[in-house]
């Protein structure tokens, strides 16, 4: 993804965080991934950003693989290889 996927979904807007003025921007990707940019109105101007990523379970990954993988040569059975991998460290 790059700045070129991004299209403005809602213009800056101020808001209240934690006690602290703040500007939203929300931009959105033409897949469906929205992204909000926090920027804090104060003179350090922190900054953060939030994103939600879609997920998907090892069998929607596997009955996808052959589309969304197909340019990076990643198999089907791989692709279930490493859920399986994932399972067993806890992290899927």
């Amino acid at each position: 993804m790059s700045l070129n996927d991004l299209v403005l979904h809602w213009k800056p807007k101020a808001l209240e965080r934690n006690g602290k003025p703040y500007e939203r921007t929300i931009w959105k990707t033409r897949s469906g991934i929205i992204i909000s940019k926090y920027e804090e109105l104060t003179p350090n101007k922190n900054i953060f950003y939030k994103y939600p990523l879609p997920g998907r379970s090892p069998r929607e990954m596997s009955l996808e693989s052959e589309r969304v993988f197909a340019h990076a040569n990643i198999t089907q059975a791989e692709t279930e290889d490493a859920f399986k991998i994932a399972q067993r460290e806890g992290i899927a």
